[in-house]
């Protein structure tokens, strides 16, 4: 297929940062270490905080608050910052959540990054960093390759690496091209949650783009409601059962997809079974996340997307 990165002195990078009852200390302190390293500040208001207290903490930064205050999801709301950022000639956008904590040279070391990659003659849909919760046990969330018959995960960490192909990354911290994102399309809305940045990864994928992850930029995120833990040697993520919903409904839709790689399929499937006995075992409501997770399968099944 034919590239359509480029990259320049002159690339303009929008940063992105998606809210849903933001603790708005947190998101403060996000926008105050964006703000020297981003072109501008979309926050967009997914629910839960008014503008008006928004624009109080936010005096100086060049930033614009978009969305309604009503919750239409995030992939809805990522494709919004997208187009605003295409419409405005930024070259690229970076993703959060309300609660990442990148490092005040956070943006330019994956721009160098990204550079790099094309320069290398990579045709390059996003690349992120390392993300390690710091919450209870230190995790390293692993780098995730699907092969032929199963996913490998790769310890980002362990020194082997300058760069690592991925097949998956997560939104938060994300550096997307934005040729790449109209060349590949919006995020699917129909997910609304859960799983957006995986599928548009493996679609970014199936059109020949590449993705990677830069072990030299590391950010704290949280990866759950709770910190992880770790059950007969599986890491554990607590959350509520309408994410239990979302999570088994979009990954259901996944393993159907006929674009998700064969060892992604049987991983997923996999990971759907045995997380169901486990999440039974630490959530608080076990009847509202099996009835949960089981409408999520059924819906994913039938086809039955969108806001829940």
């Amino acid at each position: 297929m034919q590239k359509v990165n480029m990259v320049s002195n002159e690339d303009v990078i929008w940063a992105g940062v998606v809210t849903y009852h933001p603790d708005l200390i947190k998101l403060k302190n996000l926008v105050n270490t964006l703000e020297d390293q981003v072109s501008k500040i979309i926050v967009f208001n997914n629910g839960g905080c008014l503008d008006e207290e928004m624009s109080k903490l936010f005096q100086g930064s060049d930033f614009e608050i978009i969305g309604c205050g009503e919750n239409i999801g995030i992939a809805k709301a990522l494709n919004e910052i997208c187009k605003l950022a295409a419409q405005n000639s930024a070259t690229h956008v970076v993703t959060f959540d309300q609660d990442s904590s990148p490092s005040n040279d956070f943006v330019n070391g994956l721009h160098e990054f990204f550079v790099a990659r094309c320069v290398a003659n990579r045709n390059v849909a996003a690349v992120g960093p390392v993300f390690v919760d710091e919450r209870g046990i230190k995790e390293v969330l692993p780098v995730f390759q699907a092969e032929r018959w199963w996913v490998k995960k790769i310890n980002p960490l362990n020194g082997e690496h300058t760069a690592i192909c991925a097949s998956l990354l997560i939104t938060s911290g994300m550096l997307l091209s934005i040729s790449a994102w109209k060349t590949i399309g919006e995020f699917r809305e129909d997910f609304f949650i859960d799983h957006v940045d995986t599928e548009w990864c493996l679609r970014a994928l199936n059109q020949g783009f590449e993705l990677f992850v830069c072990p030299s930029v590391v950010m704290q995120h949280e990866i759950s409601d709770e910190s992880p833990k770790r059950l007969f040697g599986r890491l554990v993520l607590k959350y509520s059962p309408i994410r239990r919903y979302y999570a088994y409904r979009n990954t259901s839709v996944l393993i159907l997809e006929q674009g998700t790689p064969r060892g992604m399929r049987i991983y997923f499937f996999t990971t759907l079974c045995y997380r169901f006995f486990i999440n039974l075992l630490v959530d608080k409501n076990k009847i509202r996340s099996l009835v949960a997770m089981l409408t999520g399968v059924l819906h994913g099944v039938i086809g039955k997307m969108g806001k829940r």
